[in-house]
């Protein structure tokens, strides 16, 4: 019998397997960016393998590791990290990478040492936080690209020659993503049909920066939506409307806090009928009579307060998300009474009565976007009501 661990290499390895022979493989590079000057493309494979957070530096450290074909024989390895910080505490944490900057790579056959030939650091304030990226980058040949495809990085290490050493692990999703990455740099199909052999320049941070900062920066939702009303007349109510408007402000890469607000209106009729054996002035003896009552209740509700929301999963233009929240609200009910008996007479009856009251908020949602602004969201939940769908803006 195979342990737990062989059976999880033997299926990582049939997966690895898959995804190379299987020309449905999905080979887009992780980024595409264009030279200016040489007029042309340049595609860069590799995956995202780790992200460290520091709560006493204050630092959030996402590491990547990156590879371009330079000509046949070489390519380029790419270890590029980034690090985001408040104001103050980039004052203080000066991080750069010099070059000959070492990042080692272990996999199940070992560590693998590389010393930067080239090191690149930038800074950038974007927000009210500071993103200081570093990239190192060293030249190896073809049977490097395929060491990192045949088997899964399981940890990596920044040792810097004057400053202290990062670290952190891979776990399975990434390093799998990252071996896919590298068959795709390795297949002739993946490379761009352009004149790539050409090109020796490498992506530049400022142009790694720029597809960054247009999820980073965009911290605010607005969003306005319609749905049905569950507050009032769940059962019977004929007409119930929910008009919901929101805003929030992320304040971690997966968590944002605002208030929302809006108008619920519900209305619901019936009637009733009874019989009465009463007497008659105009025949003067008794005889059943029939009265019918109309009633119509309407109920009117302004409500705001605060929320939060958790992203569970996000791309550049798709999000799910979860969100819960309370709200203070003025409720207005009407009720009208119409009264008619057979003999014609009619009596109308009009009751007001108005109160505070308090609402919750619990649903799931997802939104899509169209560009970097405008997007559809839609939800399902308790609480104010059973589904909304309406329109997000970002910015």
């Amino acid at each position: 019998m195979y342990n737990t661990n062989t059976m999880k290499k033997i299926i990582s390895a049939l997966f690895i397997l898959m995804g190379m022979t299987s020309p449905a493989q999905d080979c887009k590079p992780y980024k595409k960016i264009k030279d200016g000057f040489l007029n042309k493309q340049i595609s860069t494979y590799g995956a995202k393998i780790g992200t460290e957070r520091s709560m006493l530096l204050g630092v959030t450290a996402t590491s990547y590791v990156l590879a371009t074909k330079t000509n046949d024989s070489t390519y380029s390895l790419i270890f590029n990290m980034q690090y985001y910080q408040k104001g103050n505490d980039a004052s203080v944490n000066d991080i750069h990478y010099p070059t000959g900057t070492v990042f080692d790579l272990r996999t199940a056959q070992g560590v693998k040492a590389y010393t930067s030939e080239t090191a690149r650091n930038m800074k950038r304030k974007v927000s009210s936080k500071i993103l200081s990226i570093c990239e190192l980058v060293v030249t190896v040949s073809k049977k490097d690209i395929e060491y990192l495809r045949d088997n899964a990085l399981l940890a990596y290490r920044i040792t810097p020659h004057d400053g202290s050493t990062t670290q952190g692990t891979v776990d399975e999703k990434k390093a799998l993503k990252l071996q896919l990455q590298m068959n795709c740099l390795l297949n002739g199909k993946a490379i761009d049909t352009s004149d790539t052999d050409s090109i020796n320049e490498l992506p530049k941070p400022s142009e790694i920066l720029k597809i960054k900062e247009s999820s980073t920066t965009q911290k605010n939702e607005l969003n306005i939506m319609i749905g049905n009303s569950v507050l009032d007349y769940i059962d019977e109510g004929n007409i119930r409307l929910a008009f919901v408007g929101s805003y929030s402000k992320r304040i971690h890469e997966r968590i944002s806090v605002g208030f929302h607000f809006g108008v619920t209106r519900s209305t619901f009729s019936e009637e009733e009928s009874d019989e009465d054996y009463e007497y008659n002035p105009q025949t003067g003896g008794y005889e059943w009579q029939t009265t019918t009552r109309d009633h119509t209740y309407k109920t009117h509700r302004f409500f705001i307060g605060p929320k939060v929301n958790v992203i569970a999963y996000k791309t550049d233009k798709f999000q799910v998300y979860g969100s819960a929240g309370v709200s203070i609200a003025r409720f207005r009910d009407v009720h009208d009474k119409l009264t008619i008996w057979d003999d014609g007479d009619t009596k109308l009856s009009h009751d007001l009565s108005k109160k505070i009251v308090f609402n919750y908020d619990l649903y799931a949602g997802a939104s899509y976007f169209f560009n970097q602004h405008l997007g559809v969201t839609a939800t399902v939940g308790i609480g104010i009501s059973r589904f909304r769908l309406g329109l997000s803006y970002r910015y």
